[in-house]
């Protein structure tokens, strides 16, 4: 959200120097080498149908090439050749979908079809929010059936939230908040899990962002207020249950410090500045001590380095 976009950029830096994350649902690829890429997934098309005419009833050869064609797609698109990526993109959705039907208590193909799903290649807002809801579909599914899948319930959270923008967008917000709601409490429960889960973290991160912002839209700004705390207060538990917390990531600290961030900008919107203020200086000594932490950190390593360095100088 623009009234958020700069929280983003700064907590980046900090708990992920060098470091691009990981693509959500429904965002194009960062290609470096698209030629390249290209010819390497037409070789693994062909060789996916020179296998298939060999030996047709071998399914994980009808896999291959639709995650080959799904790559295709995306690439495709990312090269902004719309058209060219919504063929790759349909041939692997019905390759899936007979697998599928053929093999219907498949997890593997449902997940397969859910992630096709959410790549809306070449589509308009309103054909993408209906490939998103049924990606979201078939990933509830798989949720309720294998409940402790991380895959599953992270891609069921990408999905929601690109859903939620993108219902924003088309002026629905009601169930946009629903899907951002459900987003935030996904990635709440995954950090839990995963405390250590950098991408989580900003992906977690987003989805409380864009949470907080579309309630602000809505004229319901204390529920954005106590959104937020809420948010934070849970990563404060996260914190104090985490029973190794000297191996939690930067990441994790700057999320608390962000959280606290977004609360004193919605604080002085509201008018509520003595909070606000509050919000700032807990933001400041989160920061403050990751900051004394990392230059502990950081000395530690140049002195073993040096220590490493003189052990390897032969004697006089």
């Amino acid at each position: 959200p623009e009234r958020f976009r700069s929280l983003v950029p700064s907590w980046l830096s900090v708990a992920m120097p060098n470091r691009e994350p990981r693509r959500a649902a429904g965002e194009p690829l960062r290609v470096r080498r698209p030629f390249a890429s290209r010819r390497a997934i037409d070789e693994a098309i062909q060789i996916a149908d020179s296998l298939m005419q060999k030996q047709p009833y071998r399914t994980e050869f009808q896999l291959l090439k639709a995650k080959a064609l799904t790559q295709k797609a995306a690439l495709l698109w990312a090269l902004n050749d719309g058209r060219s990526g919504k063929t790759a993109l349909q041939q692997a959705i019905d390759l899936v979908e007979r697998l599928e039907s053929e093999h219907p208590n498949s997890a593997e193909y449902k997940y397969l079809l859910a992630e096709i799903h959410a790549l809306p290649v070449g589509q308009s807002r309103q054909t993408a929010i209906d490939s998103l809801q049924e990606s979201k579909s078939t990933l509830i599914g798989l949720t309720a059936r294998y409940d402790r899948n991380l895959d599953y319930r992270q891609l069921l959270a990408q999905v929601s939230l690109r859903l939620g923008e993108l219902l924003e967008d088309a002026g629905d917000r009601k169930n946009a908040q629903r899907n951002l709601n459900l987003a935030r409490q996904l990635y709440l429960e995954m950090i839990q899990e995963t405390p250590r889960s950098r991408q989580i973290h900003l992906n977690a991160l987003c989805s409380a962002l864009s949470a907080a912002d579309l309630q602000l839209k809505n004229g319901k700004l204390d529920q954005s207020v106590a959104s937020l705390e809420a948010w934070i207060d849970e990563l404060n538990q996260i914190r104090l249950t985490e029973k190794k917390k000297s191996r939690m990531p930067p990441s994790f600290f700057f999320l608390r410090a962000a959280g606290c961030d977004a609360l004193s900008i919605v604080l002085r919107q509201a008018g509520r500045i003595e909070e606000a203020d509050r919000a700032d200086d807990r933001a400041a000594e989160v920061r403050k001590l990751v900051n004394a932490r990392l230059s502990r950190l950081t000395n530690r390593n140049r002195v073993s380095r040096e220590s490493q360095g003189a052990s390897t100088v032969a004697p006089d």
